[in-house]
């Protein structure tokens, strides 16, 4: 059974998906930065905001340069 959202009408194959994307629509956020109090509507987006803004660690580097990035679409984009 597909859910549809009731705003844009995209379609969803698990509710729980449903659920996560009507919160763009509704503007309610899930999960707090308990560093910053910055707000997310899942949590995979509020960690990957604490590894890239909290933690320091900038593991991709570029070859080239030389320059370092805390998140690898970043440094994909930088290549």
């Amino acid at each position: 059974k597909r859910h549809e959202c009731s705003k844009c009408h995209k379609t969803f194959t698990r509710r729980s998906n449903l659920k996560t994307h009507e919160r763009l629509h509704t503007g309610t956020h899930a999960v707090t930065c308990h560093l910053c109090k910055c707000t997310f509507s899942r949590q995979p987006d509020l960690n990957r905001h604490i590894q890239a803004i909290h933690d320091g660690a900038r593991s991709h580097i570029c070859d080239k340069c030389g320059r370092s990035f805390s998140r690898k679409d970043a440094w994909r984009v930088h290549q």
